[in-house]
């Protein structure tokens, strides 16, 4: 998925930017909605996505909650959400105290540039809560 939005002031003549994309950039994603009714024992337990070795999974220990994103540990992280933590190699946690019953959204975004030998990837969780 690729999007790019700009503003300009209101003027007769309409106007549009075209990127065009590399033949070796292939992308696709990965939704899934998850709930989960009740969580039982005090072991760790996680209940989520896993595609091409990255997953996104909500995560339960003990009272913790968390939401996890793990990934091949070689890989560079280049951006993490507000308050998100490297746990370990190979794996970013959001403590986060979500509710059994609630559905969440959960997805993976994966492009990679064949000509480039690189890849993309991003994990997103949608919160009932709070709307975002």
């Amino acid at each position: 998925m690729l999007a790019a939005g700009f503003g300009a002031a209101a003027q007769s003549n309409s106007s549009r930017q075209v990127y065009p994309l590399a033949d070796s950039l292939k992308a696709s994603s990965v939704l899934a909605f998850l709930q989960i009714d009740s969580v039982s024992g005090r072991r760790e337990s996680h209940a989520g996505l896993e595609a091409d070795g990255f997953a996104i999974w909500l995560e339960a220990e003990k009272d913790e909650r968390d939401v996890v994103f793990r990934f091949p540990e070689k890989a560079e992280v280049v951006a993490a959400g507000y308050e998100v933590d490297l746990d370990k190699p190979g794996e970013l946690e959001w403590e986060y105290h979500w509710s059994t019953g609630n559905t969440y959204q959960m997805m993976l975004s994966m492009s990679g540039d064949s000509a480039g030998n690189f890849g993309l990837v991003s994990a997103y969780v949608f919160l009932p809560d709070s709307a975002r």
